[in-house]
């Protein structure tokens, strides 16, 4: 069972990180369409803010703000799950239900503490196919918010999230 974290308050605001059980497998952005179904599903019963959003091959990362005085974040992750692992075609879904299942018991989370944190928290999520070799640019990742968030002009219209990963 997950152990969230005791700073957790309702309607308040909390990055995870959710992972495939088998690493380096690219189920969640070759069945994105299953998954995006699965949220929206997950969002329109038990109502959050997504604030950003960010799907990688084999895990993702999220921000989400729940309504005030709400706190059950973890009904939310187990109805995402749930409605992704059963909605996918069954050749992909029984092969892994046989083995550990889908998903790995565990998730990190971080409680944001200020608007310094969730600013840190937006970038990082948005940075993330850059920072792991999976695009030059954030904005040429197809599975993230960065493109709304470009849209509503939270980033500039220019910006590239580019990451210098030589260092030089």
């Amino acid at each position: 069972m997950p152990q969230y974290p005791l700073t957790w308050v309702p309607g308040g605001t909390c990055c995870f990180t959710i992972s495939l059980n088998e690493p380096d497998n690219d189920l969640l952005v070759r069945h994105f369409d299953v998954l995006r179904r699965a949220m929206a599903l997950t969002r329109a019963r038990h109502p959050l803010r997504f604030n950003a959003w960010v799907v990688l091959p084999d895990h993702m990362h999220c921000l989400w703000t729940l309504p005030r005085g709400d706190r059950n974040h973890a009904c939310r992750w187990a109805m995402l799950k749930h409605q992704f692992t059963r909605n996918l075609p069954v050749h992909e879904a029984l092969g892994r239900r046989r083995r550990a299942g889908v998903w790995q018991r565990q998730q990190r989370e971080s409680f944001i503490r200020d608007n310094a944190d969730f600013r840190h928290h937006y970038d990082a999520i948005h940075l993330a196919p850059v920072k792991l070799g999976w695009a030059r640019h954030a904005r040429d990742w197809p599975y993230s918010s960065v493109h709304h968030a470009v849209r509503s002009g939270i980033y500039p219209a220019g910006w590239t999230g580019h990451v210098d990963l030589d260092g030089t």
